[in-house]
């Protein structure tokens, strides 16, 4: 195991120049690109609501300074506060309208809506449970056991569906009256199947039976529902992409592995039941209020969509980030959700309702907090890099040096008369024969690394010259001259078409381990070159090619009686 790590680990070190190399250039890449974008978006805002951006300013000033765990008031900047209301909140306003009414004929009003929500509340709460009962129990077979919990639930959803019927009776009174009397007093083996007589299903389809009021009321609170299940649906998400990638990076064994396949099975079941929750709410939201422009923002949600949020997907949001962004630069109030790439974004992760006013504004305040994010981190990633280019350099440097000091060792270890090569000629010349040959090998690497890494050094210095901290570019010629300005742009230009044209070309791996594997063996092979140098060197110690050291004739070490080459047999 010792030799297999460290000989990783000189592969990586072998491979490091290449990694660097290739990290700063898409990090110019990238860089150049956020930066003109940020800079551009900033301007626009600048013009049209230079409140807002000092206000956002301030807010994301306050929450990198302050701790968010001890700061639990303090807004994320980063995030577009959910402008709909829950189940909760929905209920809330409807008692607060209650209590706030002053003359009696408010009153009697806010009291009749209270009745009428209550009914509404319980109805929903009886199709809900109908829906868990069919989908934990899909049928009569089973154990005895599972039968006898089934019949319970079943007189559970009885009792709650006549309790419905009570409240019914005042607050849909018309409806109540067509009932029959099965229907009013259901028994355990009907509550799966009889009527509720709710607005968005009335008995045999007649919708005089039900007020426009009681269908306002409905549709509201089938709303709040659509948006929870979308938010318990997309929690639920979260947590399968996390328990799966700590799946395949962590768990090993028989038991560990049924216990994450026993995790994942039960979120796989909520996320079932979300997505099936929010198309039943959406499907009588819809009988409700019919067709319209409500159904750009709660789509129809197909299984293929209720996907983990994976690397790809990150990518592909934040892609669909800088669209948006693009499309407000442009002039248009709107941008694309579902995507224009082979890997098709789904809308629960990304939506984007094409409003306008004050929720645009709202959304793009939040999309220019991002955007500054992004081109700070790739300023702050071309510094990072070009300093680690400089480390590297000095690193081999600083151990060519140590192992210079190493090649002369004088001290030596008397291990008695059977072992006394450890302090003859021959043994202090491999000593200094292989300090010799690391310090060779360290200096090589620094002068390799020094030259492969002087072109992008210097566009980096070019590059953090015009760029601020806060990711803003700042106009080339005043800090450059005109042909250091046009190099620059040129290199630009050119390394943008060459990375489009790599990207265009290669198929994206879905395995990522099997990438980074990929991408170390091909900077391991791009420095075979230097391991060719160094064999040839190796090659020379054995033939005294380093006479010219003192103390070094050429000469083996002795042999070790025979016992070097003789396996011992257990």
């Amino acid at each position: 195991m010792d030799d297999m790590f460290g000989a990783w680990n000189w592969m990586k070190t072998c491979c490091i120049g290449a990694s660097l190399r290739s990290r700063m250039d898409r990090a110019l890449d990238e860089g150049g690109m956020q930066t003109d974008v940020h800079t551009e978006f900033t301007e626009a805002l600048q013009v049209q609501h230079p409140d807002k951006i000092a206000d956002a300013q301030e807010r994301i000033s306050t929450w990198e300074a302050c701790d968010q765990l001890k700061a639990p008031n303090t807004r994320c900047p980063y995030y577009t506060p959910k402008l709909g209301l829950s189940i909760a909140q929905v209920n809330l306003q409807t008692e607060e309208a209650a209590g706030s009414a002053t003359c009696e004929v408010a009153r009697a009003l806010a009291k009749e809506d209270a009745v009428l929500a209550d009914c509404l509340l319980r109805g929903l709460r009886a199709e809900d449970e109908r829906a868990r009962i069919a989908a934990k129990h899909d049928g009569e077979s089973g154990t005895d056991k599972q039968a006898t919990t089934r019949t319970t639930m079943l007189k559970n959803l009885a009792l709650t569906i006549a309790d419905f019927r009570t409240v019914q009776e005042h607050a849909m009174s018309a409806t109540y009256t067509a009932l029959s009397t099965n229907e009013r007093d259901p028994t355990p083996k009907t509550a799966m199947t009889v009527a509720l007589g709710i607005p968005s299903d009335p008995l045999d389809g007649d919708r005089t039976l039900v007020s426009d009021a009681a269908r306002a009321m409905e549709a509201k609170y089938r709303w709040a529902l659509m948006q929870d299940e979308l938010d318990r649906l997309l929690h639920q998400l979260r947590l399968k992409g996390c328990l799966y990638k700590h799946r395949v990076a962590q768990v090993t064994g028989q038991k560990a592995s049924t216990r994450s396949h026993t995790a994942q099975a039960a979120v796989s079941a909520n996320v079932k039941k979300a997505a099936d929750a929010y198309r039943r709410h959406r499907a009588a939201y819809e009988v409700l209020v019919g067709d319209g422009s409500w159904k750009d923002v709660m789509r129809d949600l197909k299984d293929s969509e209720c996907r983990p949020l994976g690397d790809r997907l990150i990518e592909q949001m934040e892609k669909m980030a800088e669209r948006k962004i693009k499309k407000f630069l442009e002039g248009k109030s709107t941008a694309d959700t579902s995507g224009e790439t082979a890997y098709k974004l789904p809308w629960i992760w990304y939506s984007w309702g094409g409003k306008t006013g004050t929720e645009i504004t709202e959304q793009l305040i939040v999309e220019w907090a991002k955007s500054r994010a992004r081109a700070q981190h790739w300023v702050q990633e071309v510094r990072l890099v070009e300093a680690e280019m400089q480390r590297v350099i000095d690193y081999s440097e600083s151990m060519a040096v140590i192992w210079d000091a190493r090649r002369d060792y004088n001290e030596t270890v008397d291990l008695g008369p059977d072992q006394s090569w450890v302090c003859d000629d021959a043994w202090t010349d491999g000593i200094r024969a292989y300090a010799s040959k690391q310090a060779y090998i360290r200096r090589a690497h620094a002068s390799r690394w020094t030259q492969e890494f002087v072109q992008l050094r210097m566009e980096a210095r070019r590059f953090l010259s015009v760029h601020t901290d806060d990711g803003l570019s700042i106009e080339p010629l005043t800090v450059l001259s005109a042909d250091e300005v046009e190099d620059m742009r040129q290199r630009a230009k050119l390394r943008r078409e060459r990375r489009s044209k790599a990207k265009r070309a290669n198929v994206v791996d879905a395995d990522s381990d099997a990438g980074a594997d990929e991408a170390n063996l091909e900077l391991f092979e791009e420095d075979m070159a230097l391991q060719k140098e160094l064999d040839a060197l190796a090659a020379g110690f054995t033939d005294g090619s380093f006479g010219s050291n003192k103390g070094f004739h050429g000469r083996k070490p002795k042999a070790r009686g025979g016992g070097a080459t003789t396996r011992r047999k257990r």
